[in-house]
């Protein structure tokens, strides 16, 4: 499942417009099992410029992944990859000057969770508060009641799929937002390109930038599983 872009102009390709674009595919320095890739890179395609995800230090890549390598996150202490604050370009799709909120973006991202998950909640994305409240939180939440839904929200709002089943099988995930919409909500969810829920309105964006981390929240409620290619696009 991928992400449609129109336009009126040229599409160079599916990256045009990825403010954030996360592949998670470095292959690891060596081949033994269980060896850690230390970094991964994030690159901002619309400025032409990267930087660096560090790891927390148990995140090794499986070469198993929907394309070639992909993070198996073990759900456990330190099994996070975790992208920085201080580097301008890369607060997408928060603003980190105190300007005004972005108004319209996009977000999808892959992850094969492992078959028999029973905890009440699985992070595949968290930006924002260190108390894991505020901002950005992509997870499965609900299998501990045999019930697990894909959630994403903004600031504690969230859109929530149906249940879904965890047998092992890849899960495409589609956020779309646009404030003040001509066409529908504003908010929509997405999951393997079926529309699950949507919003009217959600919670705006903050202006501050924050940390983000992949697979954890604040280095809990961790996922268990491989999370690949998460893309913020600006539209």
């Amino acid at each position: 499942y991928r992400y449609l872009i129109c336009s009126t102009g040229s599409i160079n390709n599916k990256y045009q417009h990825a403010r954030l674009w996360m592949p998670l595919n470095e292959e690891p320095p060596s081949q033994q099992p269980d060896i850690i890739t230390l970094t991964h890179t994030c690159y901002n395609v619309v400025s032409g410029t990267s930087m660096t995800i560090t790891n927390g230090g148990k995140v090794p890549s499986d070469i198993n992944g929907l394309c070639g390598y992909a993070p198996y996150f073990k759900d456990a202490s330190g099994a996070y990859l975790q992208l920085t604050v201080g580097t301008a370009g890369f607060d997408f799709p928060f603003t980190s000057n105190g300007s005004d909120s972005v108004t319209e973006y996009s977000a999808v991202l892959h992850c094969t969770p492992d078959e028999g998950l029973s905890d009440a909640k699985y992070t595949i994305l968290h930006k924002g508060t260190l108390d894991g409240l505020a901002g950005i939180t992509v997870l499965i939440s609900g299998a501990d009641s045999n019930a697990p839904r894909i959630q994403y929200g903004v600031n504690g709002t969230y859109l929530t799929s149906s249940p879904i089943t965890l047998d092992g099988s890849p899960i495409s995930i589609v956020y779309t937002y646009k404030k003040d919409s001509e066409v529908g909500p504003d908010a929509k969810l997405y999951i393997n390109g079926a529309l699950e829920d949507t919003n009217a309105t959600m919670p705006t964006l903050p202006t501050t930038n924050a940390i983000l981390q992949i697979g954890a929240n604040n280095n809990t409620n961790h996922f268990k599983g491989q999370i690949e290619e998460i893309i913020f696009y600006d539209v």
